[in-house]
């Protein structure tokens, strides 16, 4: 998957400021200098979430919002399927009854 050149540029900015690791290739060392885990980034993102005050929401949330604007914005199915890394483009198919379901929530909401 490719990063878009906002992403590319705050990781850059990152790292040139992010602390030694042990493993290279670990984006988020943690404190101990290791690879940061789904559990430690589901953790974090929970916690920023909860002082946020975003109620009920979580990194598995936030990939589905990523997934429903993409596909709202006309991002290709396969493209989303890709980016997602799901087995099957049934289970990517879904984001596009919800993105349908969100337009009609907003076209009643501002009809004329």
């Amino acid at each position: 998957m490719t990063l878009n050149y906002k992403a590319c540029r705050a990781i850059k900015a990152y790292l040139a400021i992010r602390p030694k690791v042990d493993d290279e290739e670990a984006l988020f060392p943690t404190k101990f200098h290791k690879p940061l885990g789904t559990r430690s980034i589901r953790t974090i993102v929970g916690k920023y979430l909860k002082e946020a005050g975003i109620a009920g929401a979580s990194t598995h949330a936030l990939r589905h919002t990523f997934a429903t604007h993409h596909v709202r914005k006309g991002t290709k199915l396969d493209v989303e399927h890709q980016a997602l890394g799901h087995e099957s483009l049934a289970t990517t198919s879904v984001y596009v009854g919800l993105a349908r379901e969100v337009m009609d929530q907003e076209l009643q909401k501002n009809a004329l």
